[in-house]
């Protein structure tokens, strides 16, 4: 039996049994893990922009906006009708896809390497940052999802010469849930040709068959694309430097205990360095030497360290460079690499000597403890900032709510609706001025808006009271009396 090539070994009868088995027991646990209090975080500002889309008329939400393609819209325009549309309901969805990518990844390490699959199902299970995109209304979790499937359909045309047809539907569909899903099928382009004659592959002809069909059945999309899109300002993102550290430092321990992009950005020094610098040190680096022992092991099987390598690398070969002028790298926008980095990662581990175990205790005890902060969101601890919390709008409604504004200005448009699903009024306050008590809402703001705003109406209004909601972009609350 060649164990270096893993869709051998999976034959046998007690492999596949075990394979079976580890496989429920994984999703059975991550799933009850995401299900659990699912609305206990509230929305923040992207997650109501996905509701509010999803709220239109069908063709509506279908071209509601460009900078997503529609397929996960789509489906939760449909989840809204029939399941609900509170914060838990609403994120359904993504704990589908979440717990499906689960099953996916465990099946697609049978096929790389069987051998590695306790170790593999239990860091897909415990991850922190599959864990968060498992809990959110966004198309992340399924664009995860369909990057695994796909991977693991491309391994059976490459290793058996069928399941073309399926293919080619999982990739539309990953065209259509996110465009940094094209990195994906640029390398298994790569992947194809590069080792097409090294197995049982569909020939050429049906492979540019399946690819000019695939192309024709995302072309309407990608026609209204090329007259509607804008491009976006990103400089909430980092350098290529900072972002490609930050990227893999998340995909690891998700986003309960290094800083926020913005923090990083505003004082490198002093946060990154002396508190992220500690999470790096105990988990990127380790990690990373487990993840080279897993691209070594990986390398008696071509196909295997070919299709993975051509996954992790691609996205920052273009990238990197282009980022400098555009910054594009992001760990959510590149999200789909995450499994592949566990599983990299624990193909490294079940070769670990035992004498060496400590390394892993101390990125699995790491990574365990990031979990925490998202499961049970403690507060701070010495020299280490270990709470994790989405933007706070329910706190924000409640502290105006009790003033009982009779109108409220926001800094932007878009922070309208989700203040409103938490404060209960209709959207917007008509009353006229002048008005006895007046709040304004601040949130993704600079300070040159803040100071704007507070000086458009410092010579008729006097603050009452203030108060700032930390977490994620921060929310600033404006309480003002008339004089």
């Amino acid at each position: 039996m060649n164990d270096a090539a893993g869709e051998l070994s999976i034959q046998d009868p007690r492999t596949r049994t075990r394979v079976a088995l580890i496989t429920i027991l994984a999703v059975v646990v991550g799933g009850l893990l995401r299900a659990a209090d699912l609305d206990k975080q509230p929305f923040w500002l992207d997650e109501q922009a996905s509701f509010d889309f999803a709220k239109m008329p069908f063709w509506k939400c279908v071209f509601a906006e460009a900078q997503h393609p529609p397929l996960y819209r789509t489906l939760l325009w449909g989840s809204l009708r029939t399941i609900g549309e509170t914060d838990a309901l609403v994120r359904i969805l993504s704990l589908i896809f979440g717990t499906a990518t689960i099953a996916i990844g465990c099946l697609l390490t049978a096929r790389l390497r069987v051998s590695a699959l306790p170790q593999v199902a239990f860091l897909l299970t415990i991850s922190p940052f599959l864990y968060y995109y498992s809990r959110e209304n966004r198309n992340y979790a399924l664009l995860i999802l369909l990057s695994l499937w796909s991977t693991l359909a491309l391994l059976r045309i490459m290793r058996e010469g069928r399941g073309l047809i399926g293919y080619a539907v999982l990739t539309v569909l990953l065209a259509y849930t996110h465009y940094f899903g094209v990195f994906v099928l640029l390398a298994h382009e790569w992947v194809f040709w590069r080792h097409r004659r090294s197995g049982a592959t569909a020939s050429a002809k049906s492979w540019l068959t399946m690819r000019t069909l695939s192309a024709l059945a995302v072309s309407p999309w990608v026609y209204w694309l090329s007259q509607n899109l804008e491009m976006q300002e990103r400089g909430w993102l980092l350098n290529p430097f900072m972002g490609t550290v930050t990227t893999f430092t998340r995909m690891i321990v998700g986003y309960g205990m290094t800083s926020w992009p913005t923090k990083v950005a505003e004082d490198m020094f002093s946060i990154w360095l002396l508190r992220d610098l500690v999470v790096l040190s105990i988990v990127l680096a380790p990690a990373a030497w487990m993840s080279v022992r897993g691209f070594r092991r990986l390398s008696s099987d071509p196909l295997a360290v070919g299709v993975v390598r051509s996954i992790f690398w691609m996205p920052f070969l273009i990238l990197v460079p282009y980022s400098i002028q555009t910054r594009f790298i992001s760990e959510r926008y590149l999200a789909f690499l995450a499994p592949f980095v566990l599983m990299v990662y624990g193909i490294g581990w079940s070769l670990q000597e035992k004498r060496r175990r400590l390394v892993d205790f101390a990125v699995i005890g790491t990574m365990s403890f990031a979990l925490m902060c998202h499961l049970i969101a403690p507060r701070d601890i010495p020299w280490f900032s270990c709470s994790f919390q989405k933007e706070q709008w329910p706190a924000a409604a409640e502290y105006a709510r009790e003033f009982e504004p009779e109108k409220i200005l926001y800094c932007h448009d878009y922070v309208r609706p989700v203040f409103n699903r938490y404060y209960g009024w209709q959207d917007g306050f008509e009353t006229e001025f002048p008005v006895e008590r007046l709040c304004l809402v601040l949130s993704h703001h600079s300070d040159e808006e803040e100071a704007e705003a507070r000086q458009r109406f410092a010579d008729d209004y006097e603050i009452v009271r203030e108060t700032w909601f930390p977490a994620d972009a921060g929310i600033r609350v404006i309480l003002l009396q008339h004089r």
